[in-house]
């Protein structure tokens, strides 16, 4: 049995069967396996948490069959291809696959498979899974990778190590400092998904590679898919046990006092000062009078930096503090060329940004992007 296909085609399953292989070498949890049907070669991989599946077009195919192979041996194997064509042949009684991948025809690179039955099929429960929405893929890359930047890394705090959509909003936060929030009419009609934080970027990688304009979202008890409409590629993981923590934060635009900055121009700021802090963390002491903002870290020998800025809402003075390292973080999050910064009474700073996601040169998307940072208090 054997088939031959683009390196680029091949590199592409391997990468989205990399992101659901468990780590314990030479089982076939480590393993992705690949069935050669009449009419199709389909590639699957599971660690049970995670699935990946992915329908690849070939050139040529004679014979059926399965085997497994190590993605990360064969992503290897294709980055030092002399050809743009390779040939895969694979010998049942042997259990030996032969990668051709080099100019020289009788050239070959040897691998052992794994036992295929012993590959946990998950056929049955992604038939049995409910469509929850299908929605456009670069709206949900760009949620969440607003959205990864608010996620608590810290493994002792499971109901903030998610990402939630919740009422068509999504939502995320670190449980300590800072809150995200992204909406677009995309979302509007899921009610709730949870999104485990060590699920996103392999849910980002699959999206990269099988490319689908739009993915349709479906969900058993066990399990939240996310597969191509036209089902020749999915990805999914095991849901989490946990709910969403309470979210203090709003898409309703502050009336609190507010001024729009130059994000581009504040995040260079904060590089220079950042050089007279320890180890880039430390506070900021915000002076607002007119229309420029005096930034000055909070140390033995303080730094200044000015800037000028634009009151959009109350007046001033206004008088806060930040924390440089929150700051910075936050700021690299939006793409805007500007940022409306809003500071309540409560201490809590908002960033409340709308803008639009360039689909394609016709289609445009507004979207909402908001981040609420708990600011540090004075303390005399």
């Amino acid at each position: 049995m054997q088939f031959t296909a683009k390196i680029d085609v091949l590199k592409k399953a391997m990468q989205v069967a990399s992101q659901a292989i468990g780590e314990v070498a030479d089982t076939i949890q480590s393993q992705a396996v690949v069935s050669v049907e009449a009419d199709k070669v389909l590639i699957q991989a599971t660690n049970e948490d995670k699935i990946s599946f992915m329908h690849i077009a070939v050139e040529s195919q004679e014979g059926t069959g399965k085997f497994s192979v190590t993605p990360k041996t064969i992503q290897t194997l294709l980055s030092s291809a002399d050809t743009d064509v390779v040939r895969l042949q694979y010998d049942e009684a042997a259990k030996s696959l032969n990668v051709y991948a080099s100019e020289d025809k009788d050239a070959f690179v040897s691998l052992p498979s794994c036992d295929t039955t012993q590959f946990i099929s998950f056929d049955a429960e992604l038939a049995s899974a409910q469509k929850i929405e299908t929605i456009d893929s670069t709206v949900l890359e760009s949620g969440i990778d607003f959205m990864m930047g608010f996620i608590s890394q810290d493994g002792k705090k499971p109901k903030f190590s998610n990402m939630y959509i919740k009422e068509g909003v999504m939502y995320a936060a670190n449980g300590s400092s800072r809150v995200g929030l992204f909406k677009n009419d995309e979302l509007a009609k899921i009610y709730s998904v949870t999104f485990r934080r060590n699920m996103l970027q392999s849910l980002m990688t699959f999206i990269d590679n099988a490319s689908p304009e739009t993915v349709t979202i479906k969900e058993t008890n066990r399990m939240t898919f996310f597969t191509s409409p036209d089902e020749k590629a999915g990805f999914g993981f095991r849901k989490p046990a946990v709910d969403m923590p309470k979210m203090p934060i709003t898409s309703e635009k502050p009336t609190c006092s507010g001024i729009s900055v130059d994000r581009a121009g504040l995040l260079k700021k904060l590089n220079r000062l950042g050089v007279s802090l320890k180890k880039d963390a430390g506070w900021l002491d915000i002076e607002v009078a007119g229309e420029v903002m005096t930034l000055k870290t909070v140390a033995e020998r303080p730094s200044i930096e000015h800037m000028a800025c634009k009151v959009i809402s109350g007046a001033t003075p206004m008088s806060f503090m930040l924390d440089y390292a929150t700051m910075k973080t936050v700021l690299a999050l939006f793409k805007t060329t500007t940022i409306d910064l809003f500071v309540d009474e409560n201490n809590r700073g908002t960033i409340y940004n709308t803008a639009e996601l360039l689909i394609d040169e016709k289609v445009r998307k507004p979207f909402l992007a908001v981040a609420l940072m708990i600011l540090p208090r004075r303390t005399v």
